[in-house]
């Protein structure tokens, strides 16, 4: 072969592709990774499978070393395999010498994965080759069948007493005659048959047993033998078994069930088996009726019933999201809910017939109320001049049964029962009147869970404070009051604003709306200051609760006057406190240079003139 100095340019050639769109990558990642898997699988199977073929083909090769060594009878002895199935530990087959097997001279043992059919578990087999004929031993024939555990494939390995040792054929090659036909074992129907029914679809088989090998076909009937189909086969002799899956049939059909084999020896049929199909799933209810319940453990009783082959199991499951796989067995369910809570759960539950029949699943709803409901109010305890005033209840169950009704009653010594039925209160309080009342109450739910007893309490002042006493005392264009005495047995005298005084001329106001308002706080005294000597001035004073209420007032009056002081303390003193003196006043007065007075106050000595008392602290006199 000649090698040609080739030469090969390539050119820088730059290809545009068009881009990738995100969901376009992520198609082709997911279509790979499901080819993956397929081929994994499919590519793993066929690795056993070559496998089971090689296992067969090392063990034809020891044969057929153990049958050319007794061809030429190596060491002078007869040689053969031993085959054995312990009832623990690893298969082997081993090479030995002699007419039977005593010790080994090497042992192999079958790969994992790989074990024998025949010999049977805990049994063993050999087979041995006649000296200078290489013929089996034993006559006849002798088989071992492998199989793969995964995939149940079954190889045979097959020694006929020509001395032909081969794999994977029928017994039929090792030659022998056949005169009889094959002999047909029970006709079972199954996936599921149970007494007289079977379900739908079926399976039919029965094990054939030729023992010449060669079974050419195997048929089926579901009508007693008056039409026949095709079965498969399956096994290499003199053991097969004969087929047919996924046969179908109405339910209550009755179906009269045979198999039968043909072989060189002729064709023989099996025992007929009646069946009735039952394709019909099972029916089933219960005893609860979906309402709430106070009750924290609820017993469900199951009822299924099946028209054919009965009720084989129920199974059912509880949880709160009515998603569960029924698993547990039984037909009496209990359902619990723990104290003081609201519970949603589901039973859901299926039956089972003994076919296998399969019925819905279904669903039932317990819901448990074990909480009391709560209830609260919209007022305020405080005092208030209203009447009458509602109290407004709010009562609540949560996510419970909700709520029933709501009681209530009104008395003054907070110890009444609640009967009235209703979620407005009315509390009234007579004119004139001081009240403390109390409404009580409480809610019941849907499933008669009781709240507690409430208790609210509700004051009414609808009294005006008792009136006192008003003095009023009279001076050089001023009257000093003072006031004493008010109470009030209800909320109380107001703590600010308590009282109000008013006057007016010539006669007293009616009451504290009327007239001139000259003082409105809480002091108990005042002093009413520029009036006209001369003039009477008549006053009211009211007090305040704390409610508003306002009392009818007290009443006084008085008439300031005006008179020359007699000492110069008095004349400092009806200037520092009322900043007037009378014309007449003039006598105090002497010339010299004018002292002004206080601010506010009027000029004391004409101009030019002075006080005979200086206007000094202490007021000496000149």
């Amino acid at each position: 072969m000649k090698l040609f100095n080739t030469e090969y340019r390539i050119q820088n050639t730059r290809y545009r592709f068009p881009a990738f769109t995100l969901l376009e990558i992520i198609i082709v990642i997911a279509i790979t990774a499901t080819m993956a898997t397929i081929g994994i699988g499919y590519y793993a199977n066929i690795s056993k499978t070559k496998l089971l073929d090689k296992t067969a083909e090392e063990i034809v090769a020891y044969l057929k070393y153990a049958q050319q060594n007794s061809i030429i009878q190596k060491d002078g002895n007869q040689w053969g395999v031993h085959f054995e199935n312990p009832s623990s530990g690893q298969d082997f087959y081993a090479l030995y010498t002699g007419t039977t097997y005593s010790s080994p001279i090497e042992i192999k043992y079958l790969p994992q994965g790989i074990e024998f059919v025949i010999p049977s578990t805990a049994s063993s087999a050999d087979i041995s080759f006649t000296k200078l004929t290489g013929l089996l031993s034993t006559g006849g024939y002798k088989q071992i069948i492998l199989k793969e555990i995964s995939t149940n494939q079954t190889k045979n390995v097959l020694s006929c007493y020509q001395g032909l040792i081969s794999y994977n054929i029928d017994i039929s090659v090792c030659g022998e005659g056949d005169t009889s036909p094959p002999v047909i074992g029970t006709v079972v129907a199954s996936n599921v048959a149970y007494g007289s029914y079977v379900d739908s679809p079926f399976d039919l088989s029965a094990e054939v047993t030729e023992e010449q090998g060669a079974l050419q076909s195997c048929e089926y009937t579901i009508n007693g033998g008056i039409n026949w189909y095709s079965a498969g086969i399956s096994g290499y002799g003199p053991t097969y078994i004969c087929t047919k899956t996924n046969i179908s049939s109405s339910d209550g059909a009755s179906l009269s069930l045979n198999i039968k084999a043909t072989s060189r020896g002729g064709t023989s049929n099996g025992s007929v088996v009646n069946k009735t199909v039952d394709a019909l799933p099972p029916f089933c209810s219960d005893n609860w009726t979906d309402n709430w319940t106070s009750s924290s453990s609820v017993s469900i009783t199951l009822s299924c019933t099946d028209e054919r082959s009965g009720v084989g199991s129920v199974k059912y499951c509880i949880d709160t999201s009515n998603s569960c796989s029924p698993s547990n067995s039984g037909v009496n369910i209990d359902v619990s809910c723990g104290a003081s809570q609201c519970c949603l759960q589901y039973v859901r539950y299926l039956a089972i017939d003994n076919v296998g029949n399969q019925s819905q699943t279904y669903s039932k709803r317990v819901r448990q109320d074990t909480q009391n409901p709560t209830a609260s109010d919209n007022w305020t305890d405080t005092w208030i001049a209203t009447t009458p005033v509602t109290v407004t209840i709010s009562p609540t169950d949560g996510s419970g049964s909700g709520i029933q009704a709501t009681y209530y009653c009104v008395d003054t010594a907070n110890t009444c029962t609640p009967t009235t039925s209703g979620t407005s209160a009315s509390v009234s309080c007579a004119s004139g009147s001081v009240c403390t009342q109390y409404v009580r109450y409480y809610t019941k739910d849907n499933v008669n869970n009781n709240s507690t007893t409430y208790s609210k309490r509700v004051r009414q002042d609808l009294s005006a404070p008792t009136n006192g006493t008003l003095t009023a005392t009279a001076g050089n264009q001023q009257v000093s009051l003072s006031w004493s005495g008010f109470a009030d047995s209800g909320s109380g005298l107001a703590t600010s604003n308590t009282y109000k005084l008013v006057y007016m001329i010539n006669r007293f106001p009616s009451d504290c709306s009327e007239g001139t308002q000259i003082y409105r706080g809480p002091s108990t005294s005042y002093t009413h200051t520029g009036l006209t000597n001369g003039t009477t001035y008549y006053y009211r004073v009211c007090a305040y609760d704390a409610v508003g209420n306002i009392s009818t007032g007290a009443t006084a009056y008085a008439t300031p006057t005006g008179s020359c002081p007699s000492t110069c303390l008095e004349l400092c003193q009806m200037i520092y406190n009322g900043c007037a003196l009378g014309a007449s006043c003039g006598d105090y007065c002497i010339p010299g240079t004018q002292v002004s007075p206080p601010p506010g106050c009027p000029l004391v000595c004409p101009s030019q003139q002075i006080c005979c008392c200086s206007l000094i602290e202490g007021c000496e006199v000149e």
